[in-house]
């Protein structure tokens, strides 16, 4: 078989083909939910609308990448990276976890003031073991495989001639779109741009999927163990000028290595087919995105 990566036009076209599948899945399972009324939202429902994404992204990839007859594991960069940017993604984690939180709650209270928007917040399982276990698994483990594998793997894959940066913004931007979660955009944006910046320069999905890993872990663990805690002002202020000034530090040190951080021949060639073909897919995005503001 010809190894070869997703191109711009085959990437972009994945996005779009997985945009739409999703869509027509979470409309079929609205539908059912609503069938059954309140029995259908229980503890499963939960399970299954945490991992429903996940299992579409899994599906799709697959039968996409094997239609287009490309290797799967180097389009979706399936290798080992070297241990250090392991380190990195660490440092990505706590510069989005304490860096980023002040900034999206002033979005929200943006949204909020301009368009009375209010945000929803996804209910957990009542704690027990297997509740525990069973959402760090839909929530933590699912997302940040196939999540990775389709915005760190495939998309940027199709975009292995452009200029990282611009592989960094575009994929970032998509994957707070494909969320469709006006309360959780900038924040998104932002962790996308990142965790591109650490799959282009490790060349490998594994160290952004570990961060993504740890930001979902973390935010469940609070949710289970520290709703209603408060931290002092004080406490919340250094940890925001901390994680931004790591942010920083992270974002040089990803840009410092020229030829790691290469991409390609970087001219840029194939950013037109893919915004081409990715257009349906960012359309669709943003207009569930807007239809959330009401």
């Amino acid at each position: 078989c010809e190894r070869r990566m997703l191109t711009p036009s085959e990437s972009g076209g994945y996005f779009s083909v997985l945009v739409l599948a999703i869509f027509i899945v979470n409309i079929v399972f609205s539908v059912i939910v609503n069938v059954l009324g309140e029995n259908g939202k229980n503890d499963a429902y939960k399970y299954v609308s945490f991992s429903l994404g996940s299992i579409v992204i899994c599906v799709v990839t697959i039968l996409y990448v094997s239609i287009v007859k490309a290797d799967i594991c180097y389009s979706l960069k399936i290798k080992k990276p070297h241990p250090k940017y392991f380190l990195y993604s660490a440092m990505a984690l706590f510069a989005c976890v304490f860096g980023l939180s002040g900034v999206n709650n002033a979005f929200i209270n943006f949204l909020s003031d301009t368009f009375g928007y209010s945000p929803v917040v996804a209910e957990l399982p009542s704690f027990t073991p297997l509740n525990y276990s069973l959402t760090v698994f839909c929530v933590c483990v699912l997302p940040a495989l196939f999540e990775e594998v389709a915005f760190r793997g495939a998309l940027l894959s199709g975009l292995n001639g452009v200029s990282p940066i611009y592989s960094a913004l575009i994929t970032g931007f998509m994957f707070s779109l494909f969320h469709m979660n006006p309360a959780q955009t900038p924040y998104q944006f932002v962790v996308g741009f990142v965790f591109a910046l650490l799959s282009i320069d490790s060349g490998s999905i594994f160290p952004s999927a570990s961060a993504h890993f740890l930001n979902n872990f973390i935010i469940v663990n609070s949710e289970y163990f520290l709703a209603g805690v408060e931290i002092p002002n004080v406490v919340n202020i250094v940890l925001t000028v901390a994680g931004l000034l790591i942010l920083c530090v992270f974002i040089w040190l990803s840009l410092r290595n020229a030829e790691s951080l290469k991409n390609g021949n970087g001219n840029n060639a194939g950013l037109k087919p893919f915004l081409k073909y990715s257009a349906f897919g960012v359309a669709i995005c943003l207009i569930v995105w807007m239809a959330g503001l009401t």
